[in-house]
């Protein structure tokens, strides 16, 4: 080391002030701490040799001086000041404040405070080997992990060990056979931390191990976590999980089996299925058991056989949902003789999910002795429109049982045109209430009138307009129909009757009411005026645009012209408006609502025009090419163009609407105004370009 040499003078100076660190007075003693301070590395000689001073004070306050300058060259004789077990605390305390200023530089020495008997030495050293990220200590704090009482120590060890990285893994790996459970589940956690991007198979293997034996809770949820992400690595242990006698390690194995979604473990699982007396763990079985699918229909209809109810129980409901027919014969017989109550409700509901091929067996169950099954055998029966059931649903009109008889009129009515026929027979007879017959008779007319307006809602919820469309509820019958379809317009609790529809359920019921006010326009006379202008009026006061649009249109269909006249005035001076200010966005969409109804009332070429002076305006505006009414304009267009027999023109719009975002490639194949372009090779080749409608 390099020291300073100093005239004679100064260093006796120098040698005094540290005499006087031991005064008996404390101003004496700041007073010459001071002046050492000051001195700095002048001092540090001096300062290195009062170490070794006899008293005290001077040790201590030589220490924490030469802490303040950093001092290197005081390593070895502060070193053996705090491994000197006779030492004054407050000086050992001072000598290990400067060993950790030391940082690196200390490390042996820090290492060797990890055996002190005082707890805080044992913890400031954990803390700073750690922060300087030691790599020769990992042995020592594992050790000290394994073994430490103190809680505190013990989990800064831990922290200590994990900030390691790689270094501590052996360590980890060794503590995972510890006694201690809580020693087993820090060591998991240490090494899940290490192996964050990329599993080690030697620790997945060792922590698989573990996983498979281990009987405290904790320290196996731990292992599990790890495992869980190790992927396609962990599945051998989860497999081998499944044949430990601990509950909860078969619990764990199943879950993460379950994420797996791999086949491996499924012939054990069977097992476990069949004869654990866990309902959880049978539970967590199926389950994985019916992710697999159709690889466990034989094991779930082999589980029949079994003589335990709940087996049977959740075998049956596998089977349900999987709709497999392998055991129909079997589950009916269940269904008929088991005496069971859930087991014969869950045959009962196999049968319902079977639905058409369970015919025989949904009608025998019309006859069950409980309530609540006939109850749902003749929804059942109505679901699938059977008509073999249709003296047996007769038979439930003007019964007592209010339940039965209501189920019986809504299956009735689903199944159809026979089953009303037969209704009416029955009020001719006067074996059936006329008032029965009415209420079936009105549910069956509700529901050919939806089916038949659902024809022309696409598969995402969308729909349109063309001529003629409604031809189908002419055919069905308009004096059936029109009542229903004002249904559908003023009551605004409206449900539908249809099991399955497209869109989710409020864009399928909004399709079906402005479909049905398109359809009373078609079909109504003068009569249906008063309800229209009911009508209009509520959606004026909601703002349904679209509903107002397509009332309006209805109206002039039925014999009001004015209603047309004064909204097309109204638009054209709001249009005017917009277009005069910032908001051409608004005026652009009162245009294209006036080309709409001029379309839907037979003005076809003054709609045409509204739509080209529309499209010409967009494309003109900056930006304008990207707004929502711009696709709808051009697809509108193109139908207009297709009617007038320009099909060239119509082809050149229409690939122009669906690359500007029009992709309802659904309604695009059923609209009927673009029937004539069907054969042309430029609409075979636009609706071929599935990447087109993709995209958009």
């Amino acid at each position: 080391f390099l020291f300073v040499c100093l005239p004679p003078q100064e260093e006796g100076e120098i040698l005094e002030w540290v005499e006087q660190l031991g005064a008996d007075y404390q101003e004496e003693r700041v007073e010459a701490a001071k002046k050492l301070e000051k001195v700095g590395k002048k001092a540090e000689s001096q300062l290195i040799e009062g170490i070794e001073h006899e008293d005290y004070r001077v040790r201590g306050s030589c220490i924490r001086i030469l802490t303040l300058l950093k001092s290197p060259s005081a390593l070895e004789p502060v070193g053996s000041v705090f491994r000197n077990p006779e030492e004054d605390l407050d000086v050992q305390q001072k000598a290990f404040s400067y060993l950790i200023n030391m940082g690196k530089g200390a490390e042996d020495n820090l290492i060797e405070a990890l055996d002190r008997s005082r707890k805080e030495f044992r913890l400031g050293a954990l803390m700073a080997l750690r922060k300087m990220k030691s790599t020769k200590c990992a042995g020592r704090v594992a050790q000290l992990y394994e073994q430490e009482e103190e809680k505190v120590v013990k989990a800064a060890a831990f922290e200590c060990l994990k900030n390691l990285g790689k270094v501590a893994q052996p360590y980890l790996l060794d503590l995972l056979a510890s006694q201690d459970s809580m020693v087993r589940e820090g060591a998991i956690t240490g090494l899940r931390n290490i192996n964050v991007k990329e599993k080690d198979p030697v620790v997945v293997e060792k922590i698989g191990i573990l996983f498979c034996n281990e009987v405290d809770r904790s320290a196996l949820l731990a292992a599990f976590r790890f495992l869980r992400e190790c992927g396609p690595l962990a599945e051998p242990h989860f497999v081998a999980g499944l044949k430990s006698i601990q509950e909860n390690v078969q619990e764990k194995s199943l879950e993460g089996l379950i994420k797996l979604k791999g086949s491996v473990g499924l012939e054990r699982t069977v097992t476990l299925f069949q004869s654990t007396t866990s309902e959880n763990i049978r539970l967590l079985a199926k389950n994985y058991m019916e992710i697999l699918g159709k690889v466990s229909e034989p094991h779930f209809v082999q589980s029949l056989q079994n003589p335990k109810s709940q087996v049977k129980l959740l075998a049956v409901d596998a089977l349900g949902k999987m709709k497999s027919e392998a055991p129909h014969s079997v589950i009916s017989e269940m269904f008929r003789r088991e005496k069971d109550l859930k087991v014969h409700q869950a045959s009962f509901q196999y049968l319902v999910r079977l639905g058409e091929k369970a015919e025989e067996d949904l009608i025998f169950a019309l006859k069950d002795k409980d309530k609540s099954i006939r109850v749902l055998a003749i929804k059942a029966v109505g679901k699938i429109r059977s008509e073999k059931a249709i003296p047996d649903l007769l038979s439930t009109l003007g019964t007592l049982d209010a339940d039965l008889e209501n189920a019986a009129i809504h299956s009735l009515a689903q199944i159809g045109e026979k089953a009303v026929k037969a209704v009416e027979g029955e009020v001719e007879a006067g074996r059936v209430e006329s008032g029965v017959g009415e209420k079936v008779g009105s549910l069956y007319a509700q529901q050919q009138v939806e089916e038949l307006l659902s024809q022309f809602v696409s598969d995402d919820g969308g729909f349109g307009y063309y001529e003629g469309m409604f031809g189908n509820l002419k055919t069905f019958g308009i004096e059936k129909a029109l009542p229903v379809l004002h249904r559908i317009i003023e009551d605004s609790s409206y449900r539908s009757r249809l099991d399955s529809f497209k869109g989710n359920r409020d864009q399928f019921t909004r399709a079906l009411r402005e479909l049905s006010i398109m359809a009373i326009g078609d079909l109504g006379d003068k009569e249906s005026i008063p309800r229209l202008k009911k009508a209009l009026k509520t959606t004026t006061s909601f703002g349904f645009d679209d509903e107002h649009s397509h009332l309006i249109v209805a109206l002039y269909k039925v014999g009001d012209r004015d209603s047309f006249k004064t909204f097309v005035a109204r638009l054209e001076k709001e249009a005017s408006k917009a277009f005069s200010t910032d908001l051409k966005e608004d005026g652009y969409e009162k245009l294209f609502s006036i080309g709409l109804v001029q379309n839907r009332v037979g003005q076809q070429k003054a709609a045409a025009e509204v739509y080209e002076n529309l499209v010409d305006r967009i494309e003109k505006a900056e930006g304008g090419r990207n707004l929502d009414v711009y696709p709808d304009t051009l697809y509108n267009l193109a139908c207009l163009q297709t009617l007038a027999g320009e099909k060239k023109r119509a082809l050149k719009t229409l690939r122009k609407a669906v690359e500007a975002g029009f992709t309802d490639k659904g309604w695009i194949e059923k609209d009927g105004d673009l029937q004539s372009l069907r054969e042309e090779e430029g609409y075979r080749a636009l609706m071929a370009e599935k990447a087109l409608f993709e995209r958009n």
